[in-house]
């Protein structure tokens, strides 16, 4: 699971994601963390699992200095509890997005985010949200990325392998 929190990394209160791991056997907590840095905002998060217990997050993130981008990280299974692998960027944001593009229109931010495993058992699939330079009145994209951990034979990728980043009407 994954979900937005307020927590202060360092310099003042930010949003960061907390993701843990809850047996669904017994309900309790298996495994879990927050990630987040002084002066950035993350939210939106979104998690999949794969058949091998490799953990893929994605969120959008943004800062004083930097648009809103889709981000991602994750962990194997193997990985020390609590932590998550380097985070990574998907798609840079490309301009500044305001909750009100227009009268009457109102800010969708993250509807259009998610995150799923594939019937192949490896890959790991998200779509996440960014700001994109458009002509639309919502600046506005989604992105997709599928990731693999190289846990099944024959797939073996091992990072993003398709990215695309496209506007829904």
């Amino acid at each position: 699971m994954t979900q937005t929190i307020a927590c202060n990394p360092g310099g003042g209160p930010v949003n960061c994601v907390r993701w843990a791991t809850i047996d669904p056997v017994t309900a309790t907590f298996v495994d879990g963390g927050v990630i987040g840095t002084d002066g950035d905002f993350r939210s939106f998060p979104d998690a999949a699992v794969n058949d091998c217990g490799d953990l893929t997050l994605g969120y959008t993130k943004t800062n004083t200095t930097m648009f809103p981008g889709v981000y991602f990280t994750g962990r194997l299974a193997t990985d020390p509890p609590g932590t998550v692998q380097p985070e990574a960027l998907l798609q840079a944001g490309e301009v500044a997005y305001t909750s009100f593009q227009g009268a009457g229109e109102a800010n969708r931010w993250g509807d259009y985010t998610g995150a799923t495993s594939d019937f192949d058992g490896g890959l790991t699939w998200y779509l996440g949200q960014y700001s994109r330079n458009n002509t639309a009145s919502t600046k506005w994209g989604n992105v997709i990325g599928a990731f693999d951990s190289g846990c099944v034979p024959n797939i073996g990728l091992g990072e993003t392998f398709f990215v695309d980043g496209f506007e829904l009407s």
